[in-house]
């Protein structure tokens, strides 16, 4: 299916098989539930520009099923949006791969103004999500079965998603970010952040300062692993959004700088820092 040119789009209790992409869509209001996605050679759904992720389903009841190796799973989401009131619920239980792409700094995949669930387990390729002021996003891994936010091109985990076998090798830098907070509530708990510019950053960074009233956002990282970034949390701005971070039982390895961070209120505890090849923490 391509509606490129179509305003809205509904798909339910469908089958797409063996074509290159199974549904290819830029239209603002799409729902898809309940439908089967096998062996699609380049994506199973490559979706743009959506007004509400929450009715894209990938979790729960009615939720969409993906089947094949590599490129057959990925959900690639671009310019999109969870509105207020809305929670999109993202697993990888039913096959789903989410890819966000690589997209720069200022450009949000997924833009949460709403809520954001991500169940233990889960794989989320390239960057990323942006959490804006009354947004939520909640990450939630175990030791055993974490969410992991990671390149395209690591076939380590979720499959070889760019199906370019081994010529590909993931690297710092890959995506920009995995999440950025814009004044939201992040919460990340076993989860494993790796081959970004920042796993986790603050709008801050970039000069935007915060709107009227300050800084509002709460980010909390708890039991979580940040590995081959260039910064594995980027909250060096004195213009952060986030009001609070608290980092807990968290390693940080191999990054250039693990932690870097002018927030407000910061606390750090419990944490290993191994071999970031140019800070520990920058505070």
């Amino acid at each position: 299916v391509n509606s490129t040119w179509v305003a809205s789009l509904a798909v339910q209790d469908s089958t797409f098989a063996h074509n290159e992409d199974g549904l290819f869509s830029s239209a603002q209001s799409l729902a898809v539930s309940g439908s089967t996605f096998t062996d699609n050679t380049s994506s199973a759904m490559r979706i743009n520009r959506v007004s509400d992720l929450s009715k894209v389903l990938l979790a729960g009841a009615g939720a969409n099923v993906f089947v094949g190796d590599g490129p057959a799973r990925v959900v690639s989401v671009s310019s999109s949006v969870v509105p207020a009131g809305a929670t999109w619920a993202v697993s990888s239980a039913g096959g789903a791969i989410p890819d966000l792409g690589s997209g720069g700094y200022y450009d949000a995949a997924v833009t949460v103004d709403g809520a954001v669930t991500i169940a233990a387990g889960s794989v989320v390729k390239g960057g990323g999500f942006v959490v804006d002021q009354g947004g939520t996003l909640t990450a939630s891994g175990t030791a055993g079965s974490p969410v992991t936010f990671t390149s395209v091109k690591d076939d380590s985990v979720g499959g070889d998603s760019n199906g370019d076998g081994a010529a590909s090798q993931p690297v710092a830098g890959d995506a920009y970010f995995a999440v950025e907070d814009h004044g939201g509530v992040v919460s990340l708990a076993g989860t494993v952040i790796e081959y970004a510019s920042d796993g986790l950053f603050d709008f801050g960074m970039l000069g935007g300062a915060p709107e009227p009233g300050g800084a509002t956002g709460v980010v909390t990282v708890t039991g979580d692993q940040f590995t081959n970034n260039m910064v594995g949390v980027g909250f060096g701005s004195s213009r952060n959004w986030a009001a609070s971070l608290t980092v807990q039982d968290s390693n940080f390895t191999d990054n250039t700088d693990g932690l870097d961070s002018s927030a407000g209120s910061l606390a750090v505890s419990g944490s290993t820092f191994t071999d970031n090849t140019s800070s520990a923490m920058r505070i």
